[in-house]
């Protein structure tokens, strides 16, 4: 089982994957800020985060309110075969999770792995309007480092790395 494997499952029944704020290239700017986030902190696991990239908003299907679609993608997280090879069962679940809450749930500090993912895509919150706030995040809540990563966010949401660049860094994050 490949991660290129894991992105064919989310990009089959995906409505907006071209979409320019929760498509593709939104999946690889969250996938770039959660790699950061593990570098920044060792209780966060890239691949959890890649992971919860690939999956948080492959099954939205609406731009604008879609209170289900953390759900739906929680589905997918859970029905696929891949997922659970890649990183093991206990921890697809916890992909899952994040994926079930990540539209309105709460900061995680208690559960880094969960909380890395929330604060990846929250961080690209710039992209739709929203200014992110420090209160609503996880991880990385402190300054000098939060204005640094969500620098680094607004950079990457601009022009992401592509999925071969994402996955390879998985052998070194």
């Amino acid at each position: 089982m490949s991660w290129p494997e894991l992105l064919a499952e989310a990009r089959q029944g995906s409505a907006l994957r071209a979409s320019a704020a929760h498509g593709e290239r939104h999946w690889r700017a969250v996938a770039a800020v959660g790699l950061r986030i593990a570098r920044a902190d060792a209780r966060v696991a890239a691949d959890i985060c890649v992971a919860f990239a690939v999956l948080h908003d492959c099954r939205r299907v609406s731009e604008t309110r879609d209170p289900l679609h953390g759900a739906a993608a929680a589905r997918v997280a859970r029905g696929s075969t891949v997922l659970p090879a890649l990183l093991g069962p206990s921890r697809a679940d916890l992909v899952a999770e994040a994926c079930r809450h990540h539209n309105g749930g709460a900061p995680r500090p208690d559960q880094p792995l969960v909380g890395a993912c929330f604060d990846a895509d929250r961080f690209t919150l710039g992209r739709v309007g929203i200014d992110p706030q420090p209160r609503f995040f996880s991880v990385i809540r402190k300054q000098p480092d939060f204005a640094a990563m969500l620098r680094f966010a607004e950079r990457v949401s601009d022009a992401p790395p592509d999925w071969p660049e994402i996955f390879a860094s998985l052998g070194s994050a």
